[in-house]
């Protein structure tokens, strides 16, 4: 039996994800946060905004992180599946 089938999987962020990435980028210029971001897991686009300079503040609890829900979804491409038929007795 061959059953087409497929799926989209979103990353959740665990608190504790979001704050190593706080603790990480602390004190970074704006172009080293945003490669050390890009580098973690489930993370496909960064985007930071500074109020003042290009230097992130060095207190991790002055930085936020939104993670953001995408608006679309890609599809999902299913592989054919042939029927076969089976003989009946």
């Amino acid at each position: 039996m061959e059953i087409a089938a497929g799926g989209v999987a979103e990353y959740q962020f665990l608190p504790s994800q979001i704050r190593d990435i706080q603790n990480g980028v602390k004190g970074l210029k704006q172009n080293a946060a945003k490669s050390f971001i890009a580098q973690q897991p489930g993370v496909n686009t960064v985007s930071i905004r500074l109020s003042v300079g290009d230097t992130l503040p060095s207190d991790a609890q002055q930085i936020k992180i939104i993670p953001i829900t995408p608006a679309h979804l890609p599809p999902v491409q299913l592989p054919t599946v042939t029927p076969v038929a089976t003989p009946t007795t």
